[in-house]
């Protein structure tokens, strides 16, 4: 479970190889690699519902000199080197804070969204008026659970979420509901760019 003093590595990336034929390494493999560098927590492995090649690792460490010396030093451990042998490419690779604009309940489930987006830089005042609106209005969502929001160590406005869902149809029938509901028409004038925005399974 996760705290407010974690750091939150998010990397979105493809593989070369069928996934099935790769998961020994991607994840039990990878996972007792990881152990191994110090101030590594956790970690946890999605694959895309669309596209079978492209995962999502979210991984907390304990401080973010420790999650950066990690990235550094992976090359030198043998079991993530063939890891990162099967990557095709990388989409997203950041660091983390969990934010205080939403209250994490840390009820989780397999099916989850992710969303990463950057927020104007002259709306930074708007920032609370439209966390507080989204929270609101996302639980009124069928099949909502909850959600983790970050906000990026090295960006104040480069921001990610984790939203947890019943199942993938209330994932994407949320999707409908945001584009339709008029309250949110004023407060997403404040998002930038939208950089990602997929639909997850964890695997195990």
């Amino acid at each position: 479970m996760d705290n407010r003093n974690h750091i939150i590595e998010l990397v979105v990336y493809r593989l070369k190889n069928f996934p099935f034929e790769s998961k020994r390494v991607l994840l039990d493999q990878t996972n007792a690699g990881l152990t191994k560098l110090e101030g590594y927590l956790h970690r946890k492995v999605y694959q895309s519902t669309e596209d079978p090649y492209l995962f999502l690792d979210y991984v907390a460490w304990d401080t973010l000199e420790n999650a950066l010396n990690g990235a550094k030093n992976m090359n030198e451990i043998p079991e993530l080197v063939e890891f990162i042998q099967l990557i095709e490419k990388t989409e997203l690779f950041d660091h983390f804070r969990i934010s205080n604009q939403h209250f994490v309940y840390h009820q989780e489930t397999k099916t989850v969204a992710l969303a990463v987006y950057q927020l104007k830089e002259n709306d930074n005042h708007r920032i609370g008026e439209f966390f507080a609106t989204y929270n609101t209005e996302i639980e009124k969502s069928v099949g909502y659970k909850n959600r983790v929001l970050l906000q990026s160590t090295q960006n104040k406005n480069l921001w990610a979420e984790r939203v947890f869902w019943e199942n993938i149809a209330s994932a994407k029938n949320n999707e409908q509901f945001m584009q339709h509901n008029s309250t949110f028409d004023a407060i997403f004038s404040i998002v930038e760019n939208v950089i990602i925005m997929k639909h997850f399974l964890e695997i195990s």
